[in-house]
């Protein structure tokens, strides 16, 4: 045998070795896993907010501080609900 037609011989019985061997392995399928468990949640209704006596500044000036006492009418009051 000459030389180059022995390296074909040895290559291609050895991809033919290695396509029998691949299609002879049966190949391994797994299954998902599954999984149990519980949830339990707690539902908040809304909240309203209802403004029963805004809050009103009057005339304001840039760098001039304003304070309300919270007993002015105009320091407003909100009511929550829900």
């Amino acid at each position: 045998m000459n030389k180059s037609f022995r390296s074909a011989w040895i290559i291609r019985t050895a991809v033919i070795a290695i396509i029998a061997a691949t299609l002879g392995i049966p190949s391994t399928v797994t299954a998902q896993d599954v999984a149990v468990g519980s949830v339990t949640a707690t539902i908040q209704t809304a909240l309203a907010v209802t403004a029963t006596s805004p809050l009103a500044f009057g005339t304001t000036y840039q760098g001039i501080p304003i304070v309300i006492a919270r007993t002015v009418a105009a320091a407003g009051v909100f009511t929550i609900s829900g």
